[in-house]
Order: structure tokens, then C-alpha cells, then sequence
């Protein structure tokens, strides 16, 4: 059974552009590694920009490797924060990274457990 997650890059304009990862989501496994290997905004924007892949490598070379067809899997593109969040969980995401600012400008990585069964 795999841990999905959806890895994304919050730009400056509030757009938040998102690619699905299907294995190891947790915090030891993708949380890890992106803190590790894609700490600065313009690697954690190409990360995200991807599009889907099957799961994270030390570099975006290998990640790449493991990416699915783009034209059947591209990134996702939200507007805006509402948006992202409106969608989290659709691909049956377990964690949600994003890589945002806060508001005096100090960029990284936050991370949300999603709720994978919903009541209804």
C-alpha cells in the first residue's frame, strides 16, 4: 500500500501550482526529503511543476524518471489558496506539502495530514 501526497509551490501572485506523489507521503519518507534535498523556492517550484510522478529522488533528474505520461498527468494549477484547498484529498492524498512564505517574506515547507475518508 502506498502513502500518496501532493507536493506543491505557492508563487508569489497566491497561484499554487501541485504535482501528486504516489509512494512514501509520510513525514520520514517525501517530508524528509523535501526538507533535505529541496529546501530553496526554485527547486521546490520546479518540484512542484513536475507533474505526477511515482516517487521522490534525491535529485529532480531522477524524480523525473519516475514521472508519468505529462500530457495524462500534468501539475495542477489552483488560483488561489481556497482553491488548493478545495482540491486537497480528490487523489486520495494522505499529506499535503506546500512550499510558501510567510508574511515577512522567510520561505519553507509546511505539511497537513488529509483526511483520506470523509464522513458523509
Amino acid at each position: 500500500m502506498s502513502t500518496r501526497c501532493r507536493i506543491g509551490f505557492e508563487k508569489e501572485n497566491g497561484e499554487i501550482i501541485s504535482s501528486y506523489c504516489h509512494h512514501d507521503g509520510y513525514l520520514e519518507g517525501v517530508g524528509k526529503a523535501l526538507k533535505r534535498f529541496y529546501n530553496t523556492p526554485e527547486l521546490a517550484e520546479k518540484l512542484a511543476g513536475l507533474g505526477d510522478f511515482s516517487s521522490l529522488r534525491e535529485t529532480l533528474e531522477e524524480t523525473k524518471e519516475t514521472c508519468y505520461n505529462e500530457s495524462d498527468h500534468p501539475f495542477r494549477t489552483d488560483k488561489n489558496w481556497g482553491e488548493y484547498e478545495a482540491n486537497i484529498g480528490r487523489c486520495g492524498e494522505e499529506f499535503t506539502y506546500l512550499y510558501t512564505t510567510d508574511y515577512s517574506g522567510v520561505y519553507g515547507w509546511q505539511v497537513a495530514e488529509t483526511p483520506y475518508f470523509k464522513e458523509f
